[in-house]
């Protein structure tokens, strides 16, 4: 298998042995593919997504199915929304920015109402069926660094990768233009070289350079989705028990591009000038869920609601794009042995590949509880999620991610996510707010806090035969990210702080 770093979730740097050699890579991607965010309309999105125990709205559909059994009408709604993020990352006390702008769909559906009315006897007052869509992950990031870095190189995670390989191995495949590696394209470009040629397994920099001092600049840029596709029904048991289930199918796609320059600027003798890396990747991925969930209504003002969503299973996909590495020589530079000069300009190529494997992420438990009055209302929930559930399958061999398993027990554990949201009625127009925060799903890693905050803010106007929703989501995380690792853990760390915001309009109309 192609060998790959580590994904923008950057918790690689926790890793002491060669990425090449692990697939914890995987079990950082599921991680990445688990934490999804809030999604729904923008009454929802408005409430920060603490939609549990409530009801009579599309998300509900996705959040707690039991819900639709509240709709009274049949409506239609879709909810355009736009995106902006800005990074700040630093390395080495010194800090750089990066921004990304995103238009999209955030949620489209129907709901087809059969509740009866208030004439009609019986215990079972009807309920409604939902076909939506709603995007609950958004993968659009960009973040830049750059810092002179005067502990280490990344020609020594080359070094330290590529010793105890034969180097005829990394000639044959330079001059047969099958490259297999990076540790290969390290060798193609000279940027590291065998001790003695021809059968010493140890390696070193070219023309064995005392490396003292680089100014270490990159990129990852990564953009896609998960939306989910959902078919749900919910049924009204006298007006205090709602009941519910659906069936969600996961559409996922993410696309990776990122680039690692180190330009030497201190070194003995200075042969080797700079050198970069381009490398990318695409995943698709479709996953299956279900969800069940419960409303109980014991008086006019309060409402409890429970919903269980099963582990999502995916099918995956991914794609290795062509990898490049370039490197700078010195002019007039002569490789011992030769009697022409080096080109200046040295240039590697690591063809496309692809990968296919099974991932399961885990369910999800939401408990809620409402109070409406005829004011306005305050919903709560808390949801309890198990990363340590994150599993990752050949499906042919079940010991070929058998350490990116292990590393999921030993590294991700369960966390609690809490939400609230307050809306105030003032006659037709709807006033919102809301909080949610998850918790950190990383365990005995490093000392970066990974939890995530939401802050929402909303407004709508609601008539009889439509309705009109906005709403404001802002949400701010940490990540950490390392360009390569080392085996006594003292590799470069770029920490970043995201800050994302989306602005979401829900149109509605009743039928």
């Amino acid at each position: 298998m192609k060998s790959i770093l580590v994904s923008c979730v950057a918790l690689a740097l926790l890793l002491s042995q060669p990425v090449s050699a692990q697939y914890e890579n995987y079990a950082l991607d599921g991680l990445l593919f688990s934490s999804s965010n809030f999604g729904g309309t923008a009454r929802s999105m408005g409430l920060a997504g603490a939609q549990t125990a409530l009801g009579a709205d599309l998300s509900s559909a996705s959040i707690n199915p039991a819900g639709l059994g509240m709709s009274r009408k049949s409506e239609f709604t879709i909810s355009p929304m736009f995106g902006y993020g800005s990074s700040s990352s630093n390395l080495f006390n010194s800090t750089t920015k990066a921004n990304y702008i995103n238009p999209a769909i955030g949620n489209i559906g129907a709901i087809f109402s059969f509740a009866k009315d208030d004439l009609t006897a019986g215990k079972w007052r009807g309920g409604s069926i939902a076909v939506s869509m709603s995007r609950i992950k958004d993968f659009n990031n960009s973040i830049g660094y750059s810092g002179v870095n005067t502990s280490n190189s990344m020609t020594d995670y080359f070094i330290q990768t590529a010793n105890g390989t034969n180097d005829q191995v990394y000639l044959d495949e330079a001059n047969n233009a099958s490259i297999s590696s990076i540790q290969s394209l390290a060798y193609k470009t000279f940027v590291i070289n065998p001790v003695n040629p021809g059968g010493d397994i140890y390696y070193q920099t070219l023309n064995n350079m005392s490396i003292r001092k680089v100014n270490q600049s990159g990129y990852i840029n990564t953009k896609g989705r998960i939306n989910e596709w959902n078919v749900a029904g919910g049924i009204n048991y006298d007006d205090k028990i709602y009941l519910g289930a659906s069936l969600g199918i996961m559409g996922l796609y993410y696309e990776e591009n990122k680039s690692f320059t180190e330009t030497i600027k201190d070194a003995t003798p200075l042969i080797l000038q700079s050198f970069s890396l381009q490398e990318g990747r695409t995943v698709n991925g479709t996953g299956i869920k279900l969800s069940g969930g419960i409303i109980a209504k014991p008086n006019d003002h309060v409402k409890i609601g429970l919903s269980l969503i099963s582990p999502t299973v995916y099918a995956i996909d991914e794609t290795f794009k062509e990898t490049t590495m370039t490197s700078r020589i010195a002019p007039n530079y002569f490789y011992p042995g030769d009697t022409t000069p080096l080109n200046t300009t040295q240039t590697g190529v690591m063809g496309s590949g692809t990968n296919s494997y099974r991932l399961t992420t885990p369910g999800i438990a939401n408990l809620g509880v409402s109070f409406t009055n005829k004011y306005g209302l305050i919903s709560t929930e808390i949801a309890s999620v198990n990363y340590a559930g994150i599993d990752v399958q050949d499906g042919k061999d079940p010991r070929t991610y058998s350490s990116a398993n292990t590393f999921v027990g030993s590294y991700f554990k369960s966390t609690i996510n809490a939400k609230v949201g307050a809306e105030i009625k003032i006659e037709n127009i709807r006033l919102r707010g809301g909080y949610a925060y998850y918790g950190d799903p990383t365990s005995g890693i490093d000392n970066t806090d990974r939890s995530k905050q939401f802050i929402t803010l909303g407004a709508g106007y609601r008539s009889r035969e439509y309705f009109v929703d906005i709403a404001y989501i802002n949400s701010v995380n940490n990540s950490v990210y390392t360009p390569y690792t080392l085996s006594n853990g003292n590799a470069p760390s770029v920490v970043s702080k995201n800050n994302n915001t989306n602005i979401m309009i829900s149109c509605g109309l009743f039928f």
